[in-house]
């Protein structure tokens, strides 16, 4: 190999625009494959095949892949104290194909533990039905069934009734 081939810049007509932009975008955050390439058809205006074309070429370089992407929220809504129903909707909001989705909540560890604390965090008062209603209706918000609620309320010995 000679030195010249070695410092050989891309010819004009091997940049991608496009290419570029997704990198771009890839390197403040990761995105999924719908996700970036509703954020590349909306900044760049780009055609669907030429867009099909970068996002494949992204996925054979290893920067785009939707199955790591799903695991990383997953981690992030657990981090959060989110339940199995939010992190669901936020893989569904970030455009996560259906069977990643499914993949990626069978890997979300159980969250009994957290959802525990985070009713003893918010609850002041266990015999007090008001607050408890209110509690559960957060923990609710926070994509928790009301069946772990429920049992989670069981085990701090709160007052609740499913005849009210």
């Amino acid at each position: 190999m000679r030195i010249e081939d070695k410092n050989h810049a891309p010819k004009a007509e091997e940049k991608n625009p496009l290419l570029e932009k997704a990198v771009s975008l890839l390197s403040f955050r990761a995105h999924s494959r719908k996700e970036l390439a509703d954020k590349l058809k909306q900044k760049t205006g780009c055609g669907d095949t030429e867009l099909d074309e970068v996002l494949n070429r992204l996925e054979e370089l290893g920067f785009l892949n939707d199955r790591t992407y799903a695991a990383s929220v997953v981690r992030s809504c657990v981090r959060k104290g989110y339940g199995a129903k939010r992190a669901l909707s936020e893989l569904s909001r970030r455009g996560v194909p259906k069977e990643l989705r499914e993949e990626a909540l069978e890997e979300m560890p159980q969250m009994a533990g957290t959802l525990e604390r985070l009713i003893r965090a918010r609850l002041r008062n266990p015999d007090d039905r008001d607050e408890v209603r209110k509690v559960s209706a957060a923990m609710s918000r926070r994509g928790y069934s009301w069946d772990e609620i429920r049992r989670a309320l069981e085990n701090v010995q709160c007052s609740w009734s499913d005849e009210e």
